[in-house]
C-alpha cells in the first residue's frame, strides 16, 4: 500500500510538471511570438521584430533572481515558496498581458517595459518548472519529468501559436486574446495555490536565508568547481544556436511561403505531435545510452533538416514543407529533451533552482545574441540565405560534442 501511494504520488507529480509546462509553453508563445504575428498582421518588417530578441536578454535576468525562490516565506504566508512564487508570476503575467493589450505594438516605453518584464517573468517561470524535475521527488527517473515537462511546453506552445491564427483569422481581435489570457492566468495562480493536486511542489527543498554569500555565491561557486564545467557550459552556448536563429521567426516564414493562417493552425497540431514523437523517443534513448550520444543524434537530425528546408525555400511545394516542419519539431524536441536532461544532471539536488538560472541564463544570453541578427539576415541574404546560416550553426556544436565523446571523464 505505501509502494502505490508514492507511484501515485509520482505520477500526479508527473501530470503536474507536464500542467505547469503546457502553461509555460502557452505564455513563451505569447510573449515570443504573438507581437511577431500582430505586428505581422498589421504590415511591420520582420526587421523591426529583432527588437524582441534585444528586449528578450531580459530572461537571463533570472540568475540573479534564482536564490530568492527556495528561501523560506514569511511565516504569515502558508504557503510553500515554489507554490508561492509560481502563484505570483502568474498573476504578474496577467497584469502585464492586460496593460499590452491597450499598446500599440512596437511602439511607446509601455510596451517595451512590460515585454521586457514579460521575458523577465517568463525566465523565471521556466527556471522554477525545470528545477521541479529535479528537487520534488523525481531525481531517479532521469528522462521521464523532462518528457512530461517538454511535452507540456510543446503542447501550450501549440495552443498559442495555432489558437491565435484560428481565432484572429475569425476575426477576434489581438486585445481580446491577450485579456482572455490574463484571466487565464489568474485562474491558473488561485488553482496552484490551493488546489491539492499540486501538493508535490511543497516537496521542493526550502533554504534558510543565511546571507547572499551563502544562498547565491556558495551555489554558483560549487558549479563552477564542477571539473567539466567550462565544456558542458561551451556545449550549451553551442547547442542552440541554430534554433533560435530559425526559430523566432518561422511561422513568418510559413505564412511568407503560402500557407492561410488557418492552414498554419491545422499544420502546427501535427507539429504538436511531431514534437511529442520526439520527446517520448529521447526519454527513452535517455534510459538507454548516454545522454551526450542522444544529443549528438539530434543535432545530426537537425542539421539535415535544415538542408531539407532550405531546398524546399526555393519551391512552391506546400506538401514538402509540411512533411519537413514535421521533421524539424520531431528532431528538435528529440535534441530538448537530452538538453534538459544534461542540465539537471550536472546541478545538485538541493541548490537545483539556483544553479539552473545560472545554467539557462548564460545559454540564453547567448542565443538571444544570435536571435537578434534573426530579421536582419531575412531583409539582407532572404529566407532561404537565413535557413542556410541555421544549418551552418549546427556544424560547431557537432564538431565540439564529437571531440568532447572522446574523453572518458567526461559527465
Amino acid at each position: 500500500m505505501k509502494f502505490k501511494n508514492i507511484q501515485s504520488r509520482k505520477i500526479q507529480g508527473l501530470f503536474v510538471i507536464g500542467f505547469l509546462g503546457l502553461w509555460g509553453g502557452l505564455l513563451n508563445k505569447v510573449v515570443r511570438t504573438w507581437p511577431r504575428l500582430w505586428g505581422n498582421d498589421l504590415g511591420l518588417s520582420v526587421r523591426t521584430f529583432d527588437i524582441l530578441a534585444v528586449l528578450g536578454i531580459c530572461y537571463s535576468l533570472k540568475m540573479f533572481c534564482g536564490p530568492f525562490f527556495s528561501l523560506a516565506l514569511p511565516s504569515w504566508i502558508p504557503f510553500s515558496p515554489r507554490r508561492f512564487w509560481l502563484s505570483m508570476h502568474l498573476i504578474a503575467f496577467s497584469i502585464l498581458l492586460t496593460i499590452i493589450s491597450f499598446c500599440s505594438m512596437f511602439s511607446g516605453i509601455a510596451f517595451f517595459v512590460c515585454t521586457a518584464l514579460l521575458f523577465m517573468l517568463d525566465g523565471n517561470y521556466s527556471m522554477m518548472v525545470i528545477a521541479c524535475q529535479k528537487d520534488t521527488g523525481f531525481e531517479n527517473l532521469r528522462g521521464l519529468p523532462e518528457s512530461f515537462c517538454l511535452n507540456g511546453y510543446r503542447a501550450g506552445m501549440t495552443l498559442a501559436v495555432s489558437g491565435a491564427l484560428f481565432f484572429s483569422q475569425c476575426s477576434w481581435s489581438w486585445p481580446m486574446l491577450y485579456h482572455y489570457l490574463a484571466g487565464g492566468c489568474l485562474v491558473v495562480a488561485l488553482s496552484v495555490l490551493f488546489f491539492p493536486m499540486f501538493s508535490s511542489l511543497d516537496l521542493a527543498p526550502i533554504q534558510p536565508f543565511k546571507g547572499i554569500g551563502y544562498n547565491f555565491f556558495s551555489p554558483i561557486k560549487e558549479l563552477l568547481k564542477h571539473p567539466q564545467i567550462r565544456k558542458i557550459f561551451l556545449i550549451l552556448m553551442l547547442y542552440r544556436v541554430a534554433d533560435h536563429l530559425w526559430t523566432p521567426n518561422q511561422e513568418l516564414f510559413f505564412l511568407h511561403m503560402g500557407f492561410s493562417k488557418q492552414q498554419y493552425s491545422v499544420q502546427d497540431f501535427w507539429n504538436f505531435w511531431g514534437s511529442s514523437f520526439g520527446i517520448f523517443v529521447s526519454g527513452y534513448c535517455i534510459q538507454k545510452f548516454s545522454v551526450l550520444r542522444v544529443m549528438r543524434w539530434g543535432m545530426t537530425g537537425q542539421l539535415l533538416v535544415f538542408a531539407g528546408l532550405f531546398w524546399g525555400s526555393f519551391g512552391n511545394s506546400l506538401g514538402m514543407l509540411s512533411c519537413l516542419c514535421i521533421f524539424q519539431r520531431i528532431l528538435l524536441n528529440f535534441s530538448l529533451t537530452s538538453v534538459f536532461a544534461f542540465q539537471i544532471m550536472t546541478v545538485n539536488l538541493g541548490q537545483a533552482i539556483t544553479q539552473l538560472s545560472i545554467f539557462t541564463a548564460l545559454a540564453h544570453f547567448n542565443s538571444q545574441l544570435v536571435s537578434s541578427c534573426s530579421g536582419w539576415l531575412i531583409v539582407h541574404v532572404g529566407w532561404s540565405g537565413m535557413i542556410f546560416a541555421s544549418m551552418l550553426a549546427c556544424v560547431p556544436a557537432l564538431i565540439y560534442m564529437f571531440c568532447v565523446s572522446k574523453d572518458k571523464n567526461f559527465l
